[in-house]
């Protein structure tokens, strides 16, 4: 198998290992889903998505800090990912940490100002 084959052969596999880790997440199997997005992520490392999803499973499971990580590393990927800076934001709020939470929910309201799932993170911060 040549460069090119092997590259889309590991591409797939990343996308499959994504999809197989969504299906966990789906079943409540949060542990499975993150090995799967950690799988996805050694083939594919460039993968903003990857990156955002594996730190909303983290959010999920309350490790924050973990979360931020892997959210902080989606938005260096793609900085105009504004799931990643809302969710980071909320991971902010969970934290105590006011002024990082709004600036990040500030900025996925700029990168995406229709979608009202960010306004209402940034009004429960303000409340």
């Amino acid at each position: 198998m040549g460069f090119v084959e092997k590259t889309l052969f590991y591409l797939k596999r990343a996308k499959a290992l994504s999809r197989r880790g969504v299906a966990y997440f789906e079943k409540s199997k949060i542990e499975k889903a993150i090995d799967c997005f950690t799988f996805a992520i050694q083939l594919e490392p460039d993968n903003a998505y990857f990156h955002a999803y594996r730190g909303f499973l983290k959010a999920e499971k309350e490790s924050c800090k973990e979360a931020i990580l892997d959210l902080t590393k989606a938005i260096e990927i793609d900085g105009d990912y504004a799931y990643a800076f809302a969710k980071r934001g909320d991971c902010y709020v969970v934290l105590e940490k006011p002024e990082n939470a709004s600036a990040d929910y500030t900025e996925a309201i700029r990168i995406d100002s229709e979608n009202a799932f960010y306004y209402l993170g940034y009004g429960h911060l303000l409340a």
